[in-house]
């Protein structure tokens, strides 16, 4: 029987096509025109792998200095006292939709609305796109699961956000996704070196797997 790719795994075939995308995409001159001092506190948010995303900017800003809170849509939802008329909110979400996103956002309206809000988004005619002061594109195309191709553009967009709104150039970090780019598209058509690692991972009665990480 000949293999048929799934909708995930053609999704990973296309991510090299949907990080050039985001490499290719301008980013809003809006963003340098911030001033990070000019808000009482910056709020990132999100649910699921967008709010994961976000945990290397929230790092990276605590470690300078900023006031920042990195809280999930829905726990936001219980605390909207977090929110002020000085506070920079920066929200994620691949859909634009989701509903803990949509729900805050029609709360966040006359004195309850923040000072500026960033929607990073791959639907640029969403809730979220509609609603932010700034939206900024994921370029992610069309996907059957986030768990690919938009989890890696919204990194790499992050990032970008990151250094536009402290005035830094993103030449440097261009430059290391350049490298990054080639070693992706190696792994993404290296099928037997994954072969491998699932082989010994799940061929047991009882597989387990365990992921071990720390820091960003």
């Amino acid at each position: 029987m000949p293999f048929t790719a799934s909708p995930y795994e053609l999704d990973i075939d296309d991510q090299i096509a949907a990080l050039d995308d985001q490499l290719a995409y301008k980013l809003p001159s809006a963003l340098a025109e911030l001033d990070l001092k000019a808000y009482d506190r910056i709020i990132l948010t999100g649910m699921g792998s967008s709010d994961y995303t976000a945990l290397p900017i929230e790092r990276d800003l605590a470690a300078r200095g900023y006031p920042v809170w990195r809280i999930d849509a829905g726990r936001l939802l219980d605390v909207p006292q977090l929110i002020t008329s000085r506070t920079l909110l920066w929200a994620t979400s691949q859909s634009g939709m989701s509903g803990e996103i949509v729900t805050l956002l029609s709360q966040l309206t006359g004195t309850k609305r923040p000072k500026t809000i960033i929607g990073v988004t791959n639907a640029e005619n969403s809730t979220l796109a509609q609603a932010c002061d700034i939206l900024v594109a994921l370029k992610s195309g069309s996907e059957a699961t986030v768990s690919s191709k938009s989890y890696i553009n919204t990194l790499v967009a992050q990032y970008r956000i990151s250094l536009a709104l402290r005035g830094e150039s993103e030449a440097p970090l261009l430059a290391t996704l350049s490298g990054f780019r080639e070693k992706m598209a190696t792994l993404v058509n290296d099928r037997q070196c994954v072969q491998q690692l699932t082989d010994e991972a799940f061929n047991n009665a009882q597989p387990r797997l365990a992921l071990v990480g720390i820091g960003a």
